[in-house]
Parts: structure tokens; C-alpha cells; sequence
């Protein structure tokens, strides 16, 4: 049923005359449709009403726009409930039809801001669906080193170096692993760092060792790319609980990580700026063109990078040695490991 259901999909789509899918089912029916629906591409209106709505919805999603419908009680005839549920259910849909209508006459632009997770992104870069990444929050090859909750694969980053597209990379929030709600950490992560960020996702510290690892993941990725790279790795924090009197402040951990993206990467020009882990307000500096790039990997890959770039050197950011401190320290540790 499943193969027959992809077949049908498939023929329907290459006909273009198919506007959206809707299906409704309990587990067996969530399992059966949703084996099609996320192959479409991202924006056709795909929705399943589904008592599986409220659990764990990655198997049935994926990296798609697929909208999984809480149905509230089960999928089974009709009653006072299911009704107005399935009221809702048949508006909002014929809503996102009609708008996908009404931008299909517009000729909508080519624009992509994808708010998408790692491999959301990726599977859009596959597609020929965007033509320059900014890759801000990097945490989930944390999370894919350490055991967190979002995770990326080992193939991370090998899409956009592949298409030879324009990116911009930063190491924000390798500070953290992601958790679930704090009672579900696991026994081996309860006598870490952690931090509460909200009901839902429980942030754990992540060591210097950890972030050793980390620099190597991606300097072995960035090692591949075909033109020349050049790296802005940040001295005050790589994320907004890493900096001083902050939760996660750790200068030898972003030490070790900056000593060793420098130590690895190859034919590259790799760089420790004294920046913070977020941008200064432009009320402080005047205008937003004062603002200097904030803890940045810049890789192009289709034109070089000006060796004149100002890093906002001449702001007034006040210096900070915390860090040069921790990359020494490193330093030393590994030598005298050696």
C-alpha cells in the first residue's frame, strides 16, 4: 500500500494538477500515509490529521513541511468532538491551498530564508532550492559528537561544499548539547553543567575535550572545500551563556577549540578576534555598518576573501585576555601530554 500510494502521489504530481494532500488516520494510517506525503517539495500544502500528532512526529516529518494535525480522539466516525476538529482542520487547509494558488499567480521571488533545522537546510541546498547559506547556530554537531537531542549525521556540511554555494559558518553554541526536559537527562549527564532553558530543553555545558572534537568535525569538513578559506573564530564566547559571569564561561574550552581549528585546518588563514558572542546594539555604535562580524567562520567559495576586512578593530571593543589565557593553557596541556 505504501509503494502504491508513492506511485500515485508521484503520477499525480507529474500530471500538475495536484494543489495539496490531506490524509487522517491513528498509527497505522499516520505510518502508511506519511510514507509519501513528505516527498513532495517544500510549500505543496501536505497535512495528517493524527492521534500521533502530540508524541515524537521526526519519523513522520522528517526534514519536510509536513503538518501533522492533533486530532484529539481517535480517528473513528464522528462525534461532537471530532467534528470540530475536522472543521478546523478543513479550513485551515483550504487556507493553505489558496495561498500557495495565490503565490504560484504572483510569481513569487527566489528569495529563501529557511528557518529549518541542519539537514532541513541541506536537503533545500540539494534541491537547487538556495544559493548562499548562512549557517548561524552550529550546536547539532555538538549534539552529534556528545549524544544531544538534535543532532546532524556525519554527512553535515558535505551538501553545501558539494554545490560550491557561498557560506557564511559560524561555531555558535558548541557551548551546549541540547537535552530533553530535565528529569529525562540521562544518568551519565547528571553530574555535568546544566542549565535549565526552559520546560522542554535542558542545555548541558560541553568540556574542552568535547570541543576538541568539535574543531576536528569541522575543520575536516572545511579541509575539502576547493578554494581558499578563511576563519574568524571568537575569543570572548561562542554563544551568549559563554561569556563572563555567564553559565557555560569556559575560556579554556574556547581555547582549545580556536587552538585547534588553527592546529587543523589546511592551506586556510584562520583567525582569534577579540569579539563578543552577539552583536553590539546599533544605538552603541551608531549604525549597522559598524557592527562587526560576530563569531564567524567566512568561507566563500566563489570569490576570495578582501585581506583588508575590518574586524571592528577601531570601535572601542574592549579587549579581553581571558581566552588567549585558555588557548595557552591548552597549549601547554597538550605538549606536556605529548
Amino acid at each position: 500500500m505504501n509503494k502504491a500510494l508513492e506511485a500515485f502521489l508521484s503520477k499525480v504530481q507529474s500530471d500538475d494538477i495536484l494543489a495539496g494532500v490531506i490524509g487522517l488516520g491513528g498509527s497505522g494510517g499516520t505510518s502508511l500515509i506519511s510514507s509519501g506525503f513528505p516527498s513532495f517539495p517544500i510549500g505543496i500544502p501536505k497535512l495528517i490529521v493524527s492521534i500521533e500528532a502530540s508524541g515524537n512526529t521526526e519519523p513522520y516529518v522528517g526534514t519536510s513541511d509536513l503538518v501533522l494535525f492533533p486530532s484529539v480522539v481517535d480517528v473513528c466516525g464522528i462525534n461532537n468532538m471530532s467534528r470540530s476538529v475536522l472543521s478546523n482542520v478543513v479550513a485551515a487547509f483550504a487556507g493553505m491551498v489558496m495561498g500557495q494558488l495565490k503565490l504560484s499567480e504572483e510569481s513569487a521571488t527566489d528569495n529563501e530564508k529557511p528557518t529549518s533545522g541542519g539537514r532541513a537546510m541541506e536537503d533545500l541546498v540539494k534541491a537547487g532550492l538556495i544559493q548562499g547559506v548562512l549557517d548561524i547556530t552550529t550546536t547539532e554537531v555538538a549534539d552529534y559528537t556528545v549524544g544531544g537531542n538534535m543532532a546532524c549525521d556525519s554527512s553535515r556540511f558535505d551538501a553545501i561544499l558539494d554545490k560550491k554555494i557561498p557560506l557564511v559558518l559560524r561555531v555558535g553554541a558548541l557551548d551546549m548539547v541540547n537535552l530533553g526536559p530535565r528529569a529525562t537527562v540521562p544518568s551519565n549527564f547528571q553530574q555535568r553543567n546544566i542549565y535549565e532553558h526552559n520546560e522542554q530543553v535542558t542545555l548541558m555545558q560541553t568540556t574542552i575535550y568535547e570541543n576538541v572534537k568539535f574543531a576536528a568535525f569541522k575543520a575536516k569538513k572545511l579541509n575539502k572545500s576547493s578554494s581558499k578559506v578563511r576563519v574568524y573564530l571568537p575569543k570572548m564566547g561562542v554563544f551568549a551563556l559563554d561569556e563572563p559571569d555567564k553559565a557555560f564561561y569556559d575560556p579554556e574550552a574556547t581555547g582549545a577549540l580556536i587552538h585547534e581549528m588553527q592546529r587543523k585546518m589546511v592551506d586556510s588563514t584562520v583567525v582569534a578576534v577579540d569579539l563578543p558572542s552577539k552583536p553590539p546594539s546599533t544605538t552603541e555604535f551608531g549604525s549597522t555598518r559598524s557592527i562587526p562580524p560576530i563569531n564567524t567562520a567566512i568561507f566563500s567559495q566563489q570569490q576570495p576573501i578582501d585581506s583588508n576586512y575590518n574586524l571592528g578593530g577601531e570601535i572601542g571593543l574592549r579587549r579581553r585576555q581571558t581566552c588567549g589565557a585558555g588557548i595557552r593553557e591548552w597549549r601547554r596541556r597538550r605538549t606536556s601530554n605529548q
